[in-house]
C-alpha cells in the first residue's frame, strides 16, 4: 500500500503566522524519497515533509506511517512550513472507533481524557489541554488558555524566561531545586520512557526522566524540567500575591 502524499504548496509570499511553540502532530504519509510526512490539527499549509532530530530509519518511517505516530513538532525560525519532528510519541492499541484519538487508558469511549505515554515521554490531555513530560526533560502545557493562580506567590525560574508577546523579557537564575518525597513509586514497563507516579502522605509527583510535576498537600505545585513551556492560543494568566521571576 502506497503512503505517498501530495504536498501542498504554498507561495514563499504568502505571510503566516509563525508558531514558536510546540505542536503535536502525526506521521501520515511519506514523500518521493521517502521522508516523512507531518500534519497537525489547524495547519495553515497543509501535511509537509519534516525535519527529524529522533532516530528513525527507513523501517521505522514506515511503520510510523502505518500507525500514524504521534509526534512532537517544533518549526525551524517558526515558519509552519518547516517542521522538525523532536520527539516521538507513544502508539497506543487502536480504538474500536477508527478516528478516536489512542490513549493508554481512556475512561469511556467519547471520553476527552487521554494518558499516553512511550519511550520519549507522557502525555496528559483532556480536549484541547494537554500537559506533555518529556524524558529529555521538556514540560510543556498548552491550552486554549492557561492560568497559574497562588494565594501567595507565583515565580518563574530559569536560566532564561520568554514572554512571546509583543514585548520580550529576558531573566537569569540558577537552576531549579530538587526536592525528595520518600513514598512508595510505580514505574512504567519495557519500551516506555522512565515514568514514575511517587505517592506520599504530602505530595504527589509525577516524573519522566528529567522533567517533574509536583503536587504537594500545602497547595505548592512545581513544574521543574530542562525546558518548561506553557502555550495558549489564548490568555496566559499569572495572578498571586506576588509574582517573581527568577
Amino acid at each position: 500500500m502506497s503512503h505517498l502524499l501530495p504536498l501542498h504548496v504554498t507561495s514563499p509570499e504568502v505571510m503566516l503566522e509563525p508558531l514558536w511553540e510546540s505542536r503535536l502532530g502525526r506521521i501520515v504519509g511519506t514523500d518521493g524519497e521517502g521522508r516523512p510526512v507531518v500534519d497537525f490539527d489547524s495547519n495553515p499549509v497543509g501535511p509537509r515533509v519534516a525535519r527529524k532530530a529522533v532516530r528513525l530509519d527507513a523501517e521505522g518511517i514506515q511503520a510510523a506511517v502505518e500507525s500514524r505516530q504521534p509526534v512532537e513538532l517544533r518549526f525551524e525560525e517558526g515558519d509552519p512550513r518547516l517542521p522538525i519532528i523532536t520527539a516521538l510519541l507513544p502508539v497506543a492499541p487502536r480504538a474500536s472507533h477508527p478516528d478516536a484519538i489512542p490513549g493508554a487508558r481512556v475512561e469511556a469511549a467519547e471520553s476527552p481524557t487521554h494518558i499516553i505515554q512511550g519511550r520519549d515521554g507522557l502525555v496528559l490531555r483532556c480536549g484541547d489541554a494537554a500537559v506533555t513530560l518529556l524524558r529529555n526533560g521538556k514540560v510543556s502545557l498548552q491550552g486554549t488558555s492557561v492560568e497559574t493562580s497562588a494565594e501567595g506567590t507565583v515565580r518563574i525560574k530559569g536560566m532564561a524566561v520568554q514572554v512571546h508577546t509583543p514585548v520580550a523579557l529576558d531573566a537569569r537564575g540558577g537552576q531549579s531545586e530538587a526536592e525528595s518525597h520518600p513514598a512508595a513509586c510505580y514505574r512504567s514497563g519495557d519500551g516506555t520512557a522512565d515514568i514514575q507516579v511517587i505517592q506520599s502522605r504530602e505530595s504527589l509527583v509525577l516524573r519522566c526522566g528529567r522533567a517533574r510535576l509536583t503536587l504537594l498537600r500545602n497547595g505548592r505545585i512545581l513544574l521543574e524540567g530542562t525546558y518548561v513551556e506553557t502555550c495558549a492560543k489564548g490568555v496566559v494568566r499569572l495572578q498571586g500575591g506576588s509574582i517573581q521571576i527568577n
